[in-house]
């Protein structure tokens, strides 16, 4: 089974020695309230994990898309395009991967808060008429639509997806799976991502906490140790 039955250990009882950015695989790491810039135009978002993958977007700021507030990216236009901001370079999730993200996904207009490939690929989630909907495309196949039995919180909250090497797919809110739909078997191919954003300009309000990108499932054993770390940095 797809990551159930972690375990979430206290902060605590974290290691002192352990670090998010010592786990095998990792890619970026946009931590909460840490090395955040905005001088009106360019909105930069520090690497913490040392790979050299920030956000560093020189039109994010522009006519205030998005904004930090509260050590959070939020997305804040609805006039005069989607609020957005995008990474330095492409990451490319082409086998099993691990995305955990502490989200507050304030969408009460319906449009979608995204993870998003330069081309088709997404991670799209929201709330209001497409309540409990997910929609997801890799490889450039079909939109995939798994209902979830179990709403996504419309609040803060710690969000976790993960594909194995067998193509499976799970959705997981504080490491429980939202179930229905999922684990979602088959979907295969590159997963790419060079955005954090929404897909329509009315989608103002939703803030990313803090996203930490693996292109390996992370083990029962490390998920419990970042969970415990950012639910406790996020205070969730």
């Amino acid at each position: 089974m797809l990551g159930l039955g972690n375990s979430i250990t206290s902060g605590a009882a974290l290691e002192d020695s352990f670090s998010i950015a010592n786990v095998s695989g990792i890619q970026t790491w946009l931590k909460f309230n840490t090395g955040q810039t905005d001088d009106g135009d360019r909105i930069t978002w520090a690497d913490s994990s040392g790979q050299g993958n920030p956000i560093d977007d020189a039109s994010a700021g522009t006519n205030d898309k998005v904004e930090f507030i509260d050590g959070a990216l939020h997305l804040k236009q609805d006039v005069g395009g989607v609020p957005e901001a995008n990474f330095t370079t492409e990451i490319d999730l082409t086998g099993a991967f691990t995305i955990f993200m502490v989200l507050d996904v304030a969408d009460d207009l319906n449009a979608e808060t995204i993870l998003q490939g330069s081309g088709t690929n997404f991670f799209r989630m929201s709330h209001g008429d497409v309540d409990t909907r997910f929609r997801f495309k890799f490889g450039g196949v079909s939109d995939s639509i798994p209902i979830a039995s179990t709403a996504p919180s419309t609040s803060k909250a710690l969000f976790r997806i993960e594909r194995d090497s067998s193509n499976n797919v799970d959705f997981f809110e504080d490491d429980t799976s939202l179930g229905g739909g999922f684990p979602k078997s088959g979907a295969s191919g590159t997963f790419s991502i060079i955005r954090l954003g929404a897909t329509a300009a009315t989608a103002i309000g939703a803030k990313f906490f803090e996203v930490v990108i693996f292109n390996e499932l992370v083990s029962d054993a490390n998920i419990a140790l970042i969970e415990a770390d950012i639910k406790n940095r996020n205070s969730l």
